[in-house]
């Protein structure tokens, strides 16, 4: 699914100038750390929500279980890399970064 997640993120970007855009700044500035914190934050939390361990505290049926947590674990990575590639340039533009 994280293949699925970039091929999908790839045909909806308008504005593929995002991804290879120039750092003007050192690398030791505060937009350089911005822009790496946002870059690593938001896939990481979205992956966290979905591929949490604690979802085996929920009781269910060992076929549901397995079903949910696979479930939750596609969606978990197709969000992550959707929002890497599609997301995270656009906030970054936003933003100035």
């Amino acid at each position: 699914m994280a293949a699925v997640g970039i091929l999908m993120a790839f045909n909806f970007m308008k504005n593929p100038a995002h991804l290879y855009l120039q750092l003007d700044y050192t690398r030791i500035s505060f937009k350089f750390l911005a822009k790496i914190i946002v870059t690593l934050i938001i896939p990481v939390i979205i992956l966290l929500i979905f591929v949490n361990p604690l979802w085996n505290k929920i009781e269910l049926s060992i076929d549901s279980m397995a079903l949910m947590i696979w479930g939750l674990q596609v969606v978990g990575f197709f969000l992550s890399t959707f929002s890497l590639i599609y997301l995270i340039p656009i906030l970054n533009n936003k933003f100035g970064l």
